[in-house]
């Protein structure tokens, strides 16, 4: 799919990346659950948007208003805000751990990319420079090169949604 996808708001650096990754170039971007909703919420009122979140303790009260759960798989769910085209993809538990299990699963190795704990790798995606850390950049696209089924999944839906909004 061609770019850019404004429609599409990440809510942290980590994902913002994952989204490249993925193929979905020049998204929006919102640090935070609560900002990603507020941003639909009051910039996309009556248009299509796509927030991908992780599952925190905490929620905004903006976020049980997506009472539609559309799909679940991969440690991912898919919900719809009722009568609108407000879509979020929830991370299960959170984006860090859910890339982590991801890469388990495929039988890649996160110390080849330098990460030898998991505390290594949170610390990577948490900085805000993380767009220019090639180790990450690697290590997320090897994990997509190699089919992993959370990664498929996740981009599969935001194709399906943005072929069936545009």
């Amino acid at each position: 799919m061609n770019g850019p996808f404004f429609e599409l708001i990440p809510e942290d650096n980590g994902q913002k990346l994952l989204m490249e990754v993925l193929g979905f170039r020049k998204c929006n971007f919102a640090m935070g659950i609560s900002i990603v909703l507020s941003k639909i919420e009051k910039d996309f009122k009556n248009r299509f948007a796509i927030g991908v979140v992780d599952d925190d303790k905490f929620k905004s009260g903006h976020f049980y208003k997506y009472t539609e759960k559309i799909a679940e798989t991969n440690r991912l769910i898919q919900l719809r805000k009722p009568n609108t085209k407000h879509f979020l993809i929830v991370i299960q538990p959170a984006f860090e751990r859910w890339v982590w299990e991801q890469a388990i699963q495929k039988e890649i190795s996160p110390s080849k990319y330098t990460f030898h704990d998991f505390d290594i790798f949170c610390r990577a995606t948490k900085n805000d420079f993380l767009r220019n850390n090639h180790h990450v950049r690697r290590f997320l696209t090897d994990i997509y090169h190699s089919q992993s089924p959370g990664f498929v999944t996740m981009a599969t839906w935001i194709e399906k949604l943005y072929e069936k909004h545009f």
